[in-house]
Order: C-alpha cells, then sequence, then structure tokens
C-alpha cells in the first residue's frame, strides 16, 4: 500500500484532502502543526496528527 504523508493538514484544504484521501486506499499519516488545526482533525475526522519526522518514515 503505498503511504503518504498530507503536511498542513488541518487547514481548510487539508481537511477536505483527508476527507478524500480517508476514502481511499493510500495509508496517510497527517502533520499539522497548529492547535487548532489539530483539533479540527481530531472533532471532525477523528485523526491523530503525527511529528513531521515520524510522518516521513517509511512514505513513498
Amino acid at each position: 500500500m503505498t503511504k503518504l504523508a498530507l503536511f498542513g493538514a488541518g487547514g481548510k484544504m487539508g481537511v477536505r484532502l483527508s476527507k478524500n484521501l480517508a476514502k481511499s486506499d493510500f495509508n496517510t499519516v497527517h502533520v499539522e502543526v497548529s492547535p487548532e488545526g489539530r483539533a479540527r482533525l481530531k472533532a471532525e475526522l477523528g485523526i491523530e496528527c503525527q511529528a513531521a519526522d515520524a510522518a516521513l518514515h517509511g512514505v513513498d
């Protein structure tokens, strides 16, 4: 399975992409630095963000 890292995942476009990627076959890890963006992803999609270094490990 292809692994993606989505940076800026908690922004307006990032949340839209996260919703679409959740329906795909991609293994996606989400990176967001702002507390507001992290909270938005958790509240709307139940997604926990990862640190950038950890997210890049093993991505295609």
